[in-house]
């Protein structure tokens, strides 16, 4: 038991768990939403989005990182 509520409780598969798998230095997550209400449908939908753009926001970065190397290079 943790913070007054038992493990079983929390990984428990029903309509009112929502779980988030990811990694530090991993660009994929993994989402479960116990529910196929047209409500949690939409919020995984929104969920996937930020996920495509967190990606190609690090993708930028990194970009912007190489450019400014090269510059920062003598010729």
């Amino acid at each position: 038991e943790m913070f007054g509520i038992k493990l079983s409780d929390l990984l428990e598969l029903n309509e009112k768990n929502v779980f988030n798998l990811a990694g530090e230095h991993n660009n994929q997550s993994n989402w479960y939403i116990g529910s196929c209400s047209p409500e949690f449908l939409q919020l995984k939908t929104e969920l996937e989005k930020e996920q495509v753009l967190n990606t190609q926001k690090d993708k930028e970065i990194e970009y912007l990182k190489e450019i400014i190397g090269m510059l920062k290079k003598p010729e």
